[in-house]
């Protein structure tokens, strides 16, 4: 039997990171996010709807942005 590999699931911030600052991602992180073996969740779209509109929300129009990394 080979080992099975479970996909990892980010929070919001490891998947803004992983699009917008790398550099602030682990390595393992890095290899998980280059090898595609990650989940999203709802949850992460609804926590960025929240904070669309702050001054300090890194997405400032999610549903684009939604669109355009994550669909």
């Amino acid at each position: 039997m080979g080992r099975r590999v479970r996909p990892h699931l980010f929070d919001t911030h490891t998947l803004l990171w992983s699009f917008h600052d790398p550099s602030r991602l682990s390595p393992l992180a890095v290899r998980i996010v280059k090898k595609g073996d990650f989940l999203v969740s709802p949850a992460n779209l609804w926590e960025m709807i929240l904070k669309m509109g702050r001054p300090a929300a890194v997405v400032k129009n999610t549903g684009a942005w939604w669109r355009q990394y994550v669909e």
